[in-house]
């Protein structure tokens, strides 16, 4: 095969027309939200055995006689 490179490749030629670019149309519309307190935002902490302190403890405890 020869060596011809092909210069059509878009890195080598300068853009000379511009892309099509989408058109998007939106609408300001106003929404609504109802106010909220912030004592009714309580979350509470999931159910992970590393939440029930007491008992992480004790397990631990439990583990370190059994090695004696």
């Amino acid at each position: 095969m020869s060596g011809i490179i092909s210069l059509s490749h878009s890195c080598f030629l300068p853009r000379l027309y511009a892309a099509p670019r989408r058109v998007v149309r939106m609408s300001a519309a106003e929404t609504k939200l109802t106010p909220m307190k912030l004592g009714s935002l309580t979350v509470k902490p999931p159910s992970h055995p590393t939440y029930d302190l007491k008992g992480i403890i004790k397990l631990a405890l439990t583990e370190d006689a059994g090695n004696r």
